[in-house]
């Protein structure tokens, strides 16, 4: 939509929306842009804004843990990908967030075990497969994380993350 067209369907532009949000839509966009800018902290009361007006707002909620977890508030973070997946269990990225979550609480289990549920829900989805051997390797199993990562690579090749987790494992074994 452009913002001509915008401005005459609503009366607002954009920019006008940002500046005075009215909906969670609006909020929720303003805390993007918050964090598009970096500024983490200051998205935080955009999306309980969006929240509060729309308590099944997934993206509100994926987006503030994901803003808590550069905070290192993990314990808020990882309460809000539940509620992600609680409200959507195929939202994949909700699962790799609280398993990286996971991950800085050093609850490696928890993380391997969300890992593998992303990978049973999509197995075809690489990226996990590299998270899942970098879990894999915080647990000291060396040979399944070497496994994960060829996995990885071999779903997807220019993704740089598995050779990675493969180069990691080489300095273990």
């Amino acid at each position: 939509v452009s913002q001509s067209r915008y401005t005459i369907a609503t009366g607002e532009s954009p920019q006008e929306r940002l500046n005075s949000p009215q909906s969670a839509r609006d909020f929720y966009a303003r805390g993007i842009t918050k964090l598009d800018q970096l500024n983490h902290k200051d998205s935080l009361a955009d999306f309980d804004q969006a929240i509060k007006i729309d308590p099944k707002y997934t993206e509100a909620y994926f987006k503030r843990g994901y803003a808590l977890s550069w905070l290192r508030r993990y314990e808020e973070a990882l309460l809000d990908f539940n509620q992600v997946i609680a409200l959507d269990p195929n939202y994949l990225d909700g699962y790799l967030n609280r398993d990286w979550t996971y991950i800085w609480l050093q609850n490696d289990q928890s993380a391997l075990e969300d890992f593998n549920r992303v990978i049973r829900i999509n197995p075809n989805y690489g990226v996990a497969y590299a998270h899942q051997g970098m879990a894999y390797i915080k647990l000291g199993k060396y040979q399944a994380a070497l496994e994960s990562s060829k996995q990885a690579i071999r779903l997807e090749p220019n993704n740089s993350f598995g050779y990675t987790i493969q180069g990691d494992v080489f300095n273990y074994l």
